[in-house]
């Protein structure tokens, strides 16, 4: 029903009577005036038959309009569609970071990294001093005790 709705073909959701209907008015509207030809007689036999053939599709066409049981079992079709699984897969999208986390990440890297590098300055720095005391307490270790010489 939304399908036609959406396809702006409302006429197909009408009542099958008033479609019946509306034919049968327009047959008899187009019908009416062929009825009150009356022809004299002895005139154009061709004309006549004409005119009655014309009356003849007429009746057949309606005929063949009408919508009754054996126009629908000849003319619709009714369709099951089975889908081969019943369950279905959601896919949800939503976003893996906002911006404070984003913020929050950066900053707690940018702090390991700054924390890393001064640890590594002051490491650097007491190696520095532990070699210059190390070598300042073996030169003044080395002058106070004299050296065998054998």
């Amino acid at each position: 029903m939304e399908y036609y709705k959406f396809l702006n073909k409302t006429e197909y959701l009408r009542n099958i009577i008033e479609v019946e209907i509306e034919l049968e008015e327009n047959f008899n509207y187009v019908l009416e005036p062929m009825k009150c030809i009356q022809l004299p007689a002895g005139s154009n036999n061709q004309l006549e038959t004409i005119v009655h053939s014309i009356i003849d599709h007429l009746t057949k066409f309606r005929d063949s309009t009408m919508i009754n049981d054996h126009f629908i079992r000849n003319n619709i079709i009714r369709m099951d569609v089975y889908f081969p699984d019943l369950s279905y897969e959601r896919t949800v999208h939503q976003k893996a970071y906002d911006i404070f986390s984003l913020f929050c990440d950066i900053g707690g890297t940018m702090s390991l990294f700054l924390g890393a590098s001064l640890l590594s300055v002051l490491e650097i720095m007491e190696f520095v001093l532990q070699g210059i005391i190390n070598r300042g307490v073996t030169r003044t270790r080395d002058k106070r005790t004299p050296r065998l010489n054998n």
